[in-house]
């Protein structure tokens, strides 16, 4: 499995430790997908799973970089509209 980090994370799995580095693309064993961490680092936008060409050159051009920090932030009209129907 290839994934793309924006922040270095440190997987852990009994005796083995695999470190991927800040704005890496990197082959990593499968187990690492077993592991909190994983699942965490996935569901906020640090960690990307590589699963294509365009998912690679999106990480080597930084555009996943800039979804991952407008992530679960809503716009300002999507504030108000929650606010009006309340």
């Amino acid at each position: 499995m290839r994934i793309y980090t924006n922040k270095s994370l440190l997987f852990i799995n009994g005796d083995e430790k695999i470190k991927v580095k800040n704005l890496e693309i990197i082959d990593v064993p499968e187990w690492i997908e077993n592991t909190g961490l994983f699942s965490l680092a996935k569901s906020d936008g640090t960690l990307t799973v590589i699963e294509s060409k365009e998912d690679k050159i999106a990480a080597e051009n930084g555009d996943l970089r800039k979804q991952s920090k407008t992530k679960g932030k809503a716009n300002k009209d999507e504030v108000e509209e929650i606010e009006k129907s309340e």
